[in-house]
């Protein structure tokens, strides 16, 4: 058995913590160290230390030498452990002194059950695209859109599987927390910025998105209480009514009610709701209702079914009929951008995986979770496509706007969804700042409630104005989704791999023909969005 190469990793690891946190350090009081949210690495008799410290400290009279043999004893009985921590490392080998903080699942290496695991990325990847799938359909043509659906989720699965495996090829003593960790390991340190950046941009992107479905949601939820409280209007669960997106305009006649309440003035209401809770030091109040997710994915699924059994199937070959399909059309961009989004996992897949009990499976779990999504965005979008009773134009790009105010099972859902997504949102918004903070300012997650909120204003200002001047949701999926996907889907990913195979000597021209074609898709995906953008 070999030995590990114990001086690599001890060089490795003090390198990283001297360049990481040695300006930070210097500059701060002992004091700033100890109420500071990011721990140095090093922890001893309740005080914290950077690694110089550590050697060059006279009241701790631990030498270079000391801190090296634990290290090496630590990297030795690491790489013996197996699966059942049989040769974990032992309490008289490691030191008192020296502590290094590591999540204890993470050194169990995981608990979760395959199943568990396989739900928390369907859990994960399920959001407000389904509600945009029917459209998708009607822009890329029936059978066109199918083909994608099927097309995008194979290809966005293997460069995520591409992702997990990338990990593996670290070099020894290098820790990864996800892709931009990998990013800077590969390809350098202007990788990992694209990644940073690119990754907030889907960030930001799912922001408007939910910032738009929540204030469409409000709107129709104020509506139907006044409706309720001024007419004698009937609440019907099995209609078959519903209404046409381009019909819909603002009547001459504006009531007082409608004066101020409005898709002009709900997105602003929408600030003095959600804007309290978007300040709050850490967000872990909101992963308590993840459930909701769940049930609003299951609840649409039923409406769904519902829905299909009373309008039955509504598909004609005939241009001239009402009910005609379009097989292919000039306008599958639109799909393809929001497939880019919708199956966007690739910015936390690392985590979702690291805690599966068997690590061997990730590769499998990973397919069937995407499969399972696949499934799921198929069902919800070609049912509703196929069975919608008007037009096929006349699918809205959030298909809940189709269903009539007197809905019940519309009214239903789309109580669930807008509280579903104003827990959602405050989530999205912590982890958008936390991101924004490290990525373009090298700050802490929370610098002080003064730059918090004027972070936030300046965030849900933007989300808003595009509520109110451009709501249409499946374009907002689609620019994100074809914009982010391009950098974090396609991009770094292939050339992440190119450099792994690079690097092992095994690349093959076949293996360059492959990866390129992907990046090139990506820039075909963006290029086309914009050109049915400018040619309408």
């Amino acid at each position: 058995m070999e030995s590990p190469d114990t001086e690599g990793i001890v060089n490795q690891a003090f390198e990283r913590a001297l360049d990481n946190n040695e300006r930070e350090v210097d500059s701060r009081t002992d004091q700033d160290i100890l109420e500071s949210t990011e721990r140095t690495p090093l922890i001893t008799s309740g005080a914290l230390y950077t690694p110089r410290d550590i050697l060059s400290s006279s009241t701790t009279q631990r030498s270079w030498r000391n801190t090296n043999s634990y290290i090496a004893r630590l990297a030795y009985y690491s790489n013996l452990r197996l699966p059942e921590n049989a040769l974990a490392v032992p309490p008289h080998v490691a030191a008192q002194y020296l502590v290094l903080p590591q999540s204890q699942k993470l050194k169990e290496g995981g608990r979760q059950s395959s199943l568990v695991t396989i739900f928390a990325i369907w859990n994960t990847m399920m959001g407000t695209s389904m509600l945009s799938m029917a459209w998708g359909l009607q822009q890329s043509g029936f059978i066109l859109g199918i083909g994608l659906m099927i097309g995008m989720g194979l290809v966005c699965c293997y460069t995520a599987n591409r992702i997990v495996r990338a990990q593996y090829h670290a070099p020894r003593g290098v820790v990864i927390f996800e892709f931009p960790d990998i990013c800077r390991v590969f390809l350098g340190k202007w990788a990992e910025t694209t990644a940073g950046v690119f990754g907030l941009l889907t960030f930001f992107g799912a922001m408007m998105v939910y910032w738009t479905l929540l204030s469409t949601f409000l709107l129709n939820i104020g509506e139907f209480i006044h409706i309720q409280a001024t007419t004698n209007e009937t609440i019907e669960f099995l209609t078959k009514d519903v209404l046409c997106s381009q019909s819909i305009q603002a009547s001459g006649n504006v009531t007082e009610f409608e004066k101020y309440w409005n898709s002009k003035t709900v997105p602003l209401y929408l600030i003095v709701l959600i804007m309290p809770l978007l300040n709050m030091k850490d967000a872990v109040v909101f992963t308590k209702f993840n459930s909701l997710g769940t049930i609003s994915v299951a609840f649409i699924t039923v409406l769904t079914i519902v829905k299909i059994s009373l309008w039955g199937v509504n598909w004609s070959n005939d241009p001239l009929s009402v009910h005609y399909v379009e097989l292919a059309s000039v306008k599958f961009p639109s799909l393809m951008g929001m497939l880019c989004l919708a199956y966007s996992i690739h910015s936390a897949i690392i985590t979702l995986l690291k805690n599966n009990a068997r690590q061997e499976n990730n590769s499998r779990d990973l397919a069937i979770g995407f499969s399972l999504v696949g499934l799921t965005y198929t069902f919800v979008g070609t049912m509703v496509f196929i069975s919608f009773p008007l037009s096929k134009d006349c699918i809205d790009q959030n298909f809940i706007k189709n269903l009539t105010s007197y809905d019940g099972m519309a009214i239903i859902a789309r109580f669930f969804l807008f509280l579903q997504m104003s827990t959602v949102f405050p989530l999205l918004a912590f982890l958008f700042r936390v991101n924004f903070l490290y990525v373009i300012f090298k700050m802490q997650d929370f610098p002080g409630y003064a730059k918090v909120i004027a972070l936030n204003l300046i965030t849900i200002g933007i989300c808003a104005t595009i509520a109110i001047v451009y709501p249409n949701v499946g374009d907002i999926i689609g620019w994100s989704g074809a914009i982010s996907g391009l950098v974090y889907v396609f991009l770094l990913p292939c050339l992440v791999n190119i450099a792994i195979r690079k690097m092992r000597r095994i690349i093959t021209p076949k293996y360059y023909i492959l990866q390129y074609s992907l990046i090139f898709l990506g820039i075909f995906i963006l290029g086309a969005k914009i050109v049915t953008a400018v040619t309408g």
